[in-house]
């Protein structure tokens, strides 16, 4: 009796695993050319604008007079962007390094072209910006924020696509 319990366990136990290896693959090879569901999921919680932590973005970085980058630790500033519309409005929330920043480098372009590269000095925490007639159907706009700070070294805080 114990014998047959234990055949029985095995099996079903081998037929698990062939199903837990086997949906997954199926899965991924019928449906790789369409959009991830999950990703769809996800981003669909949140506002248009995404809002961008550094500890997820790129380490930042000084530009050598050569014009070659060389990375540091990334920095602990955030800013956060959302659209209300075709208003997208961004805020400075601070972070551990908020006394290293020395400015903002606001930038939006339209199909491409810069329209908008602004320097902002140095904001108070839960400061907000505003900017009007941002996205529509002449192609998307891209906002792109960038901290500076005492180091010389700049950090991509916040890139969304509109």
């Amino acid at each position: 009796m114990l014998l047959a319990f234990q055949k029985f366990f095995i099996g079903f136990t081998i037929i698990l695993l062939v199903l837990v290896i086997a949906v997954p693959v199926y899965h991924i090879l019928n449906h790789s050319t369409g959009p991830d569901l999950s990703v769809q999921m996800y981003v669909s919680m949140f506002p248009e604008l995404v809002s961008n932590n550094p500890e997820a973005m790129v380490d930042s970085f000084i530009q050598l007079p050569d014009g070659s980058l060389t990375l540091l630790t990334a920095k602990n500033v955030v800013v956060r962007g959302y659209l209300i519309g075709n208003t997208a409005r961004i805020i400075y929330l601070g972070g551990r390094d908020d006394s290293e920043l020395t400015s903002l480098n606001v930038q939006l372009r339209k199909s491409a072209e810069l329209v908008l590269n602004k320097i902002i000095p140095k904001p108070t925490i839960n400061q907000q910006f505003t900017y009007p007639n941002v996205g529509g159907a002449n192609g998307p706009d891209e906002i792109i924020v960038i901290g500076n700070f005492r180091d010389t070294s700049h950090q991509i805080l916040l890139t969304a696509s509109v």
